[in-house]
């Protein structure tokens, strides 16, 4: 739920305001917007993002060991898993993104040639995996909804083997929707006379120039799915797991059964990783509307925008493994054996 439909901005956003910094106005800005926005992206790749960064990796390797310890014969599971790892590889993305901004303390051309060269080659597949992710999260809200409106149904509609298919084309979908921008930009080496070195630069493939109407044309169809179609799916759905779970609370008598009790904890595990997506991500979409009704694609506020989206990600990224921690006792168990046995 990211800017997935401005992916040729982004990168050619981050890449500008790298290069941005060889001109002398830059030093000499006084700007008090830039300044205090500056300050804030600073704040947010340079510390917030790489910490996320590393509870988000250590917590989902956990939920990985811990959920292979479950086993593979629920669904659920199959899903939980797979969406650690992909939540694994985008917390690697976002890391990689940050290089730039953390290495401009130690070495600044250095900083300049990595912030431009990561913008270029990992932004989009960053958006490939956010994209990939939402896919999770919107599949598991439709499988709890079909659940509990149709709980004999559902047994037949996600057993094992047609959840792996499903999986399967929720890797699939987002790559092959997103491929073309993939080669939007490429990296052409410039020599700056200010810092008498030389600087990658982005610049258009001659398959984008020769294709610039059709692919702009088509990137808007993901964008608008993965920005406004999606996110409504998931809400749907939550709200219909709410209210059911709200009556069969008011009509369960006081002797409830284990078995029950247990799927009412399943249930609301998968409905907080659900919510917790759809209030981490308004934000980012409300961001993302704003870009668009303003047709605002370039500067201070713009590149401020789309670091939040970043932040964004990676906290969503980051709290899968408190979810199943605080509300899964049998999850809790696992984790505190592992922690024994290391």
């Amino acid at each position: 739920m990211e800017l997935i439909n401005s992916t040729y901005n982004q990168s050619g956003r981050d890449v500008n305001v790298t290069a941005a910094h060889v001109n002398d106005s830059y030093f000499d800005s006084s700007d008090s917007f830039a300044s205090v926005s500056s300050s804030v992206r600073n704040v947010i790749n340079v510390f917030m993002v790489p910490a996320l960064c590393v509870i988000g990796f250590a917590g989902n390797v956990v939920n990985v060991l811990v959920l292979r310890r479950y086993g593979y014969k629920e669904s659920n599971i199959l899903f939980l898993t797979s969406m650690s790892l992909v939540e694994m590889t985008l917390t690697w993305l976002n890391a990689i993104l940050s290089l730039g901004d953390i290495l401009k303390y130690i070495d600044f051309t250095a900083a300049l040639r990595v912030g431009a060269f990561t913008a270029i080659y990992f932004n989009v597949p960053r958006q490939i995996v956010i994209s990939i992710n939402v896919c999770h999260v919107t599949t598991i809200a439709v499988e709890r909804a079909i659940a509990v409106c149709l709980p004999f149904q559902a047994t037949r509609l996600f057993s094992i083997s047609r959840i792996k298919k499903r999986l399967i084309f929720i890797y699939i979908f987002p790559s092959a929707t997103l491929f073309p921008a993939l080669f939007m930009l490429e990296h052409k080496w410039i020599y700056s006379p200010v810092l008498n070195a030389t600087l990658i630069v982005p610049v258009e493939t001659q398959f984008y120039k020769s294709n610039r109407v059709s692919i702009s044309t088509y990137m808007n169809v993901p964008g608008n799915l993965f920005s406004t179609f999606i996110p409504v799916i998931i809400i749907a759905c939550s709200l219909i797991v709410i209210l059911k779970l709200f009556q069969r609370k008011l009509s369960f008598s006081t002797k409830t059964n284990s078995k029950k009790v247990k799927g009412q904890q399943g249930m609301k595990i998968l409905l907080s990783v659900c919510l917790a997506t759809i209030f981490i991500s308004i934000p980012g979409i409300s961001l993302l509307k704003y870009c668009q009704f303003t047709n605002l694609t370039s500067g201070d506020l713009y590149n401020l925008f789309n670091d939040i989206s970043k932040l964004l990600s990676q906290l969503h990224a980051s709290t899968d493994f408190f979810i199943y921690v605080t509300m899964s006792s049998k999850f809790l168990k696992i984790f505190k054996e592992l922690l024994e046995i290391s």
